[in-house]
Parts: structure tokens; C-alpha cells; sequence
């Protein structure tokens, strides 16, 4: 896994200042989410705001989107009369993860483009559907490989046994 996040971290390219859009793609089940969690816990101390939108198939657009105003902003009483994201957000310095996109809508809603978003910010999107990031105009996309038996074997084990060596258990 520390191969998969070196690499990811390395595609994040976190010296520029540009926004950039990163697809975390792959079959479900493979660790895009932890994966995308791992990079978030790592890196949110370096940004304005930051937020980590999970669940999206059972919330309202609504809902998400007062979800991350409010976590990014630091304020739960947002005001969402005509507020948009861009309006809010195109001059802070970003750290988003949306975890699980399954529509385009949802992209349209909460990502919009890179404009919505100020300088150095760093949207991570994943899905099980390539489609939907090259739509959206994502920079880059990385593929999620499968485990090799031996590290599919020690992921499994410390989840299982609750931290404990497979060794241990047998």
C-alpha cells in the first residue's frame, strides 16, 4: 500500500499551484476508498479547508453540498439560498475528496471546473467509472491495482484480528 500512496502523492504534485483533479479508478472492493483516506489524513494539515464527502448514493445533492461548505468554511450555518460552491470556495486553498461517484451530476454539482476552486487546491475523486473522469476533465487518473497474495494476506489480517500478524493467528 505505502507504494500506492508514494505514487499517488507523487501524482497530486503538491508544489504547484495550479488545481488539480485526480481519479482514483478502479473494480469495486480494491481500496480506492482507503487509499483515498490514507492521502486525506496525510495531507489536510496543508490546506485552508478540507472535507471528505462519503455516502454520496444515499444523501441529497443538497445535502452534499451544505455538507462540504460548511466542513470546508468551518461553518455549519451556511446559507443556502443562492450560494454556490464556486462563489465560496474559488480563492481557497482545497483538499476535497468525493469517494464513490457514480453520476456525472454529481461531479457537475460539487467539483464543477478548476475555476471553482483557488490556487494549489487538490480534488480527488473516486469511481468505479473511468467515463466519468474524463468528462469531468480530471488531470490525471490512477488505476487501482490488485493486491498481490502477500500483501492481500497482511491487509486482510490486520483488519481481521484485529492488528495482529496472520503469524500470530495460526
Amino acid at each position: 500500500m505505502n507504494c500506492c500512496i508514494r505514487k499517488l502523492e507523487s501524482l497530486l504534485c503538491l508544489e504547484s499551484t495550479k488545481v488539480l483533479m485526480v481519479g482514483i479508478w478502479g473494480m469495486g472492493g480494491i481500496g480506492k476508498t482507503t487509499l483515498a483516506r490514507v492521502i486525506y489524513e496525510r495531507l489536510f494539515c496543508q490546506f485552508e479547508g478540507y472535507c471528505f464527502l462519503e455516502g454520496l448514493k444515499s444523501t441529497s445533492m443538497d445535502n452534499l453540498k451544505a455538507e462540504l461548505l460548511s466542513k470546508v468554511l468551518g461553518n455549519k450555518n451556511i446559507n443556502m439560498g443562492l450560494t454556490s460552491i464556486k462563489a465560496r470556495l474559488h480563492s481557497k486553498k482545497v483538499l476535497l475528496v468525493i469517494d464513490d461517484v457514480n453520476h456525472q451530476s454529481m461531479l457537475e454539482t460539487l467539483v464543477g471546473g478548476h475555476d471553482w476552486f483557488g490556487p494549489q487546491s487538490r480534488i480527488i475523486i473516486t469511481t468505479r467509472d473511468k467515463h466519468l473522469l474524463t468528462v469531468q476533465g480530471v488531470d490525471v487518473v490512477y488505476k487501482v491495482q490488485k493486491l498481490e497474495d502477500d500483501n492481500a494476506i497482511q491487509l486482510f489480517s490486520h483488519y481481521a484480528f484485529i492488528n495482529k500478524p496472520l503469524q500470530e493467528m495460526l
